[in-house]
């Protein structure tokens, strides 16, 4: 069986990865980064180089799209075309796309993932799978159950220094920032740390939400951001409960800060 991990910096790549690899079958997992020349994809490919040897990590250029790039740095259709290159360079037979249950994407969804394997499989004339190990579980429930499997502070920081999900033009490499915990007496200083990503966006944003989960709290550079998703009321409590506390969770810690 051929095994395909589609692997980025994110932190929905760094916990499929741990995942997978406590299962003995997919020690021999290939795990692959498509380069598509976004605007991102430089810092992406030197993040994957400093943390990763090169024979975990398979770095493929064979796509350019940067001209299809959207302002928000959404390319349409690119979960489908790297699932198809996927496929045919690896002759998959399974092919992790990794989403949480709280992504709320059109091209990393139950949906997608089953429509996908349909079409691949027709194309390539066997089964083909396209499953996501998170599928079951909100970001902020991985993050959780990661911390708990290994109850290690040195692997839980590693949730903060070696993932990233930056879709700034001018992200910021290496910053060296303050972390905090939360305590009965509201948040302590742990030290610092090295952090990828400009901490401006809503990529970003996502990210730090989800480490709360993980007792790590590191500040925000953009308040207004933060306030704007504690209180969307379009986000479902009842759908998304985890997501929603982690928001609220965080907006409490930037008010600690005494950001206003």
């Amino acid at each position: 069986m051929n095994d395909v991990l589609l692997f980025t910096c994110g932190l929905d790549s760094f916990l499929a990865n741990d995942l997978l690899i406590q299962n003995p079958h997919f020690q021999q997992l290939h795990r692959v980064y498509f380069n598509v020349h976004s605007r991102y994809s430089e810092y992406e490919i030197d993040f994957l180089k400093k943390w990763y040897p090169s024979s975990c990590v398979d770095i493929i250029d064979i796509l350019d799209l940067e001209k299809y790039e959207k302002p928000d740095a959404y390319l349409p259709n690119r979960n489908l075309m790297l699932l198809t290159l996927a496929q045919s360079i690896y002759d998959a037979d399974f092919i992790w796309l990794n989403g949480t249950r709280d992504d709320r994407v059109s091209d990393n969804n139950t949906e997608f993932r089953e429509a996908a394997e349909r079409v691949l499989s027709i194309s390539s004339g066997k089964n083909v799978s396209i499953k996501s190990v998170l599928d079951k579980v909100e970001k902020t429930e991985a993050v959780k159950e990661y911390c708990d499997f290994h109850k290690n502070p040195e692997k839980t920081l590693e949730l903060l220094s070696k993932t990233f999900s930056c879709y700034s033009e001018d992200l910021y490499e290496d910053q060296d920032l303050q972390y905090f915990k939360k305590t009965n007496n509201g948040y302590e200083e742990i030290g610092k740390t090295n952090v990828y990503g400009c901490m401006e966006c809503p990529a970003c944003f996502r990210r730090m939400c989800a480490l709360t989960a993980a007792n790590l709290y590191v500040p925000f550079y953009d308040f207004p951001l933060v306030k704007k998703y504690r209180f969307d009321d379009n986000l479902d409590e009842k759908m998304y409960p985890n997501r929603v506390k982690s928001i609220k969770d965080y907006y409490e810690f930037m008010e600690y800060c005494g950001c206003d």
